[in-house]
């Protein structure tokens, strides 16, 4: 045994310190111990840098991806941002007051009458003149055209003019957007059409494209390009004004165009019988009396003297006499699916409170609801049958027509503030309800 083994032994033998086998110290490698981190650290750098070049493609991607999809909106398949723009005409004070309202607040111990605003300007179409009945009937058949399920199979024969194929139904132009001429026709007319043909003067036919539909009120909006259309053909049609149809009154002229007795693009004259409500849900309607007889399949379009659109019918299920909704109390649904946006939905049904009503029943001035639809928005609100409802979000209502525009500027999902009159047992009581409204 070596000198080195003998002191180590004589050590432990003696008592003294114990030296071990290896002395020297390990120093592990950073990297070595540090190593989940360094892995982690990496795969947060990278999806770092993922996340930036994503966001720089879709920056440049998404903008194209819109203006496609807006050109190529067939029922809803894509959003058209644009959307006509109409002229809206004011509810009549005088369809709720038998006398003016002064512009006052009421004093204590006075009646609490609603305020009613004056219109500030009077609508520029009403200004225009009263025409003949050969240039009227020419401004309307420029503005009305024939929409069929199938091109023709024949394309160089001529049609019989006014007369009616199996699958036809007729539209009135309102507007133009986006290079485009829109048409206002019936849902039911052309829900069952493989295609939607729009056909121009005697031989011309172009591409139709369904934009968006109501089937409450059978409102259907058909585009078609101007640019599938020659010069020539351009010539052939016009843009109809719609007019203001909270001023007919029963016996006022007319001039009734469209599908009449089974035949397009036909004409008859005549007079008012009649102008009523029709009680819809979160709408009224003013519904016009024609007094024309009419078949099945039959669907038109009322002008006044103007030629100025003032109705648009209902389509003729069975026979009977023509009635049309009137086009103000449409104006801004149209305008809704001249953009295929959502319909905005609360769920009443209701009645405009007229002083006569309020003379005769005490009722306060406001929308009297008559129905309230289950497990709707206003359902889930509070609302109840027999609350009169006079504000929304501060604003004074007093007619269903005002609460549907009111709703028709509305988002899904947005919450609105609705202010009643509930009955009780001696007197009405104020109260306020919160509503999330939906989509119909």
């Amino acid at each position: 045994m070596n000198k080195r083994s003998n002191d180590i032994n004589n050590n432990v033998q003696d008592g003294g310190e114990n030296y071990p086998l290896y002395t020297e110290k390990i120093v592990v490698n950073p990297f070595v111990r540090y190593k989940k981190i360094f892995a982690a650290l990496r795969f947060l750098i990278l999806a770092v840098l993922f996340g930036l070049i994503a966001a720089a493609v879709m920056a440049w991607a998404y903008p194209k991806f819109l203006n496609t999809g807006a050109q190529t909106s067939e029922n809803g398949n894509g959003k058209d941002k644009d959307a006509l723009v109409l002229n809206k005409d004011e509810f009549p004070s005088d369809a709720i007051m038998d006398e003016t309202v002064a512009e006052t607040k009421p004093q204590a111990g006075q009646d609490n009458k609603p305020t009613i605003q004056p219109p500030t300007e009077q609508d520029p179409i009403e200004t225009e003149p009263v025409l003949s009945y050969v240039e009227l009937l020419e401004k309307i058949q420029k503005s009305i055209v024939v929409i069929a399920d199938t091109p023709k199979a024949n394309p160089g024969v001529v049609p019989v003019p006014g007369e009616a194929e199996a699958d036809e139904t007729v539209g009135v132009i309102i507007g133009e957007l986006g290079g485009r001429y829109l048409v206002l026709t019936s849902n039911k007319a052309i829900s069952a059409y493989s295609e939607k043909v729009v056909k121009i003067g005697d031989e011309a036919e172009v591409r139709g494209t369904l934009i968006s539909s109501d089937s409450r009120t059978d409102l259907a909006l058909v585009a078609f390009n101007k640019d599938d259309m020659t010069d020539y053909e351009k010539t052939l049609v016009s843009v109809a004004q719609l007019g203001n149809s909270y001023t007919v009154k029963q016996g006022d002229a007319f001039v009734a165009a469209g599908k009449l007795y089974g035949k397009t693009k036909a004409a008859d004259k005549g007079f008012v019988t009649s102008v009523t409500s029709e009680i819809a849900t979160d709408n009224c309607y003013g519904m016009i009396s024609a007094g024309i007889r009419a078949v099945e399949g039959d669907y038109c379009f009322l002008f006044n003297g103007k030629g100025n659109v003032i109705g648009v019918s209902k389509l003729v299920e069975k026979d009977a006499k023509f009635a049309a909704n009137g086009i103000s109390d449409l104006k801004s649904l149209i305008e809704k699916l001249s953009s295929d946006s959502d319909i905005i939905y609360l769920g009443i049904k209701g009645t405009n409170v007229t002083s006569s009503m309020v003379t005769n029943y005490n009722l306060p001035y406001g929308i009297y609801v008559t129905e309230v639809i289950i497990d709707s928005p206003a359902f889930h609100a509070g609302l109840r049958m027999g609350d009169v409802i006079t504000r929304v979000d501060g604003t004074q209502l007093l007619a269903m027509q005002q609460l549907s525009d009111k709703l028709y500027s509305c988002s899904k999902g947005q919450q609105i503030n609705i202010t009643v009159k509930r009955p009780g047992m001696t007197a009405y009581t104020d109260m306020t309800f919160t509503a999330t409204l939906g989509v119909r």
